[in-house]
């Protein structure tokens, strides 16, 4: 086991604390999709009271939601737990051309970024469970 609570925070990595768990998101990439891909049935105009809230996860001028592709980091004083939606590189999913056959390493750079490796981490809860897109799922 690791000791992942050892580690400070930098400023710009905004974190919850919940007793002594820190939750840090882990940002992989940012998917832009038309609104009508899940609302089919709304329109612009029945988004327009919520726009405030939803500031960060719509753009009504390209009708477009921003949909982060994340894992959250779970550091307790004994283990590090990754709850990854597992969608990530390296995964064949020509159903899904977005997530087919990526090749990067944008979610290592960012758990890198957090001070972690692959090595550092304890557990991983992959959300999507059942899931094409777990089912592809490999270890690299």
């Amino acid at each position: 086991m690791c000791a992942p609570m050892s580690k400070r925070p930098a400023p710009d990595d905004p974190f919850r604390q919940i007793g002594n768990h820190r939750l840090r998101r882990v940002l992989e990439s940012v998917w832009k999709i038309d609104v009508d891909f899940f609302f089919r049935d709304t329109r612009p105009e029945a988004w327009e009271p919520h726009l405030e809230w939803l500031r960060d996860g719509i753009d009504p001028d390209a009708w477009t939601l921003r949909m982060p592709i994340q894992g959250f980091l779970v550091e307790t004083p004994t283990q590090n737990i990754l709850v990854d939606t597992c969608v990530g590189a390296h995964k064949h999913l020509p159903q899904r051309p977005e997530w087919n056959d990526q090749d990067h390493d944008t979610f290592l750079a960012a758990l890198a970024s957090r001070g972690l490796g692959p090595e550092d981490i304890d557990m991983v809860l992959c959300t999507p469970s059942g899931s094409p897109i777990s089912s592809s799922i490999s270890a690299r």
